[in-house]
């Protein structure tokens, strides 16, 4: 993919939206409703921007407070291991 963001997106939305026209056996000038057209690509720019996971959305959705105290637990289970957990959030970026 390209460096620039902008591009980068503008490909990325064309390719899964041409993947998923395949696999679903539409096109984009066939008969179906608008509506149907625009829940189906709405739905294929949504889940092809970079980064937003389910797991992003739940942690959104919790307190500063629940954070921290996830944290804090995950912090001491790993000290009870003795392993590090990676975070793969931070590396994906």
């Amino acid at each position: 993919m390209p460096r620039w963001p902008d591009i980068s997106r503008v490909l990325r939305f064309g390719a899964v939206a041409a993947a998923n026209d395949l696999r679903r056996s539409t096109r984009l000038w066939d008969d179906r409703t608008l509506y149907q057209k625009a829940f189906d690509y709405g739905l294929d720019w949504f889940f092809t921007r970079r980064g937003y996971t389910p797991r992003m959305y739940a942690g959104a959705a919790m307190t500063t407070k629940e954070r921290k105290k996830i944290q804090k637990d995950k912090r001491e289970f790993e000290k009870e291991l003795g392993k590090k957990f990676i975070n793969y959030e931070r590396l994906s970026k």
